[in-house]
């Protein structure tokens, strides 16, 4: 058999490898898509409810909190009144941030899910050309989104535990998938 141009195999190379990254990236996409749909991400855009008195800051789950300003060269000290403030977190912060641990929590098991299907049949399907290099690559993306919301959902040790098992087994899923004698 022979030898292909050089300037030929770069450029199936390139259109095969173009292909495995938009493929893995529309995966990327219809995973997120998914936990969208799932459990979707709270609305940041909403108004914050008005807090500036003590009786809608109390019903808004905040306490009210009471400052007196220091008076300065310019401010006699008796014109100055205490000034108040709400502090929270008030319920509407509680019930967002609910929220988003919730679809964080669904994101991570699509991804992992989705991520380890990906790999799978990446490995099923190495007879293809460009489809299980698609694969493989989506499915390792979404492991790194995985990781990401483990990251923001746990804490301390946690994270280091998770970043350990994720980091050793891919290492070893691309031993097993890479390594291999053709």
């Amino acid at each position: 058999m022979a030898k292909q141009p050089f300037a030929k195999r770069w450029g199936v190379n390139l259109i095969s490898s173009s292909y495995a990254g938009a493929l893995a990236f529309l995966f990327i996409i219809l995973l997120r898509a998914i936990a969208v749909q799932i459990s979707p991400p709270p609305n940041y855009r909403e108004t914050y409810p008005d807090v500036s008195t003590e009786i809608a800051c109390q019903a808004e789950g905040g306490s009210w909190r009471i400052t007196a300003d220091k008076p300065t060269p310019r401010v006699p000290a008796d014109s100055l009144a205490p000034q108040g403030y709400c502090q929270g977190p008030l319920t509407f912060e509680k019930e967002r941030d609910a929220q988003d641990d919730a679809s964080r929590a669904v994101t991570l098991i699509v991804f992992a899910i989705g991520g380890t299907l990906a790999a799978a049949a990446g490995i099923k399907l190495q007879h293809l050309k460009a489809v299980p290099l698609g694969l493989l690559l989506g499915g390792l993306l979404s492991f790194f989104v995985a990781t990401m919301q483990v990251w923001q959902l746990s804490a301390g040790l946690g994270r280091l535990i998770t970043i350990t098992v994720l980091f050793i087994g891919l290492s070893a899923f691309g031993y097993h998938t890479f390594n291999r004698e053709e």
